[in-house]
């Protein structure tokens, strides 16, 4: 997985969700956090509405107050990306909240970008994509 060099955070989700900020992990808070961190990378670069994050963090039998709790938990994780504005922003769009990421900086998105640029190669140069060492 390419490292672009840049300064700047990086998001795990294949394994633990992590933020890492020059390799280290950085504290996202409790496991709501965390857990509307992961819809948020998995759906980087695009709005998801609020009514979408609730269902998707307590299924059909959400708190009255998750509307307010997810509120709560953007609170946190601006605070956790803020010092990092340059190459990450968590940004309030109508109906809900976008992350504004590079896809180099997500694990995801460089492991399909490396599966699809091995998929056509002969065996020998897909082995040696696909054993690319993570940036992360």
């Amino acid at each position: 997985m390419a490292n672009d060099g840049e300064a700047g955070l990086r998001f795990t989700v294949l394994g633990p969700v992590q933020v890492l900020a020059d390799g280290e992990p950085v504290a996202i808070g409790s496991p709501g956090a965390r857990a509307l961190l992961l819809l948020l990378v998995l759906h980087a670069n695009q709005v998801v509405a609020l009514d979408r994050l609730v269902d998707e963090m307590w299924g059909e039998d959400p708190p009255a107050t998750a509307r307010t709790i997810v509120h709560g938990y953007v609170s946190r994780l601006r605070r956790v990306l803020e010092p990092h504005a340059a190459s990450t922003q968590l940004l309030t769009r109508a109906p809900g909240y976008e992350l504004r990421v590079a896809e180099s900086r997500v694990d995801l998105f460089e492991a399909r970008r490396l599966w699809d640029a091995a998929r056509c190669q002969p065996s020998a140069r897909r082995a040696e994509l696909l054993r690319t060492p993570a940036g992360f």
